[in-house]
């Protein structure tokens, strides 16, 4: 005789709408603004997609003009951590939900 496993089905779940985050950010570069914005829509394109990049244009980010979107919560954490290099430089100026994010300290032995 053999055995007969029964394995428990697998119920959906309804999914629950995952709350947006409110970005903002401005490049402040003075000398390389085009290629600071150029890298930073990188990071902006993997959290939100493509038509985040909307009003996002050379012009603006020569005049430091703030540009907002949306982010998902599970996007937010690569997002920030990909944007913090240029923050912390001071090419980028960047608020999620209204707080800015610090310039971290470096120090050097």
């Amino acid at each position: 005789m053999t055995n007969v496993l029964y394995f428990p089905r697998a119920h959906r779940r309804a999914s629950a709408r995952a709350k947006l985050h409110t970005i903002r950010l401005r490049v402040l570069d003075e000398r390389n603004w085009a290629y600071t914005r150029h890298k930073t829509q990188y990071h902006v394109v993997n959290a939100r997609g493509f038509p985040a990049l909307r009003g996002f244009t050379d012009a603006n980010a020569k005049r430091h003009r703030w540009h907002s979107f949306q982010v998902k919560a599970h996007n937010l954490e690569r997002f920030a951590r990909g944007m913090r290099s240029m923050v912390d430089r001071g090419l980028v100026e960047l608020r999620i939900d209204g707080k800015s994010l610090q310039r971290g300290i470096r120090r050097s032995a």
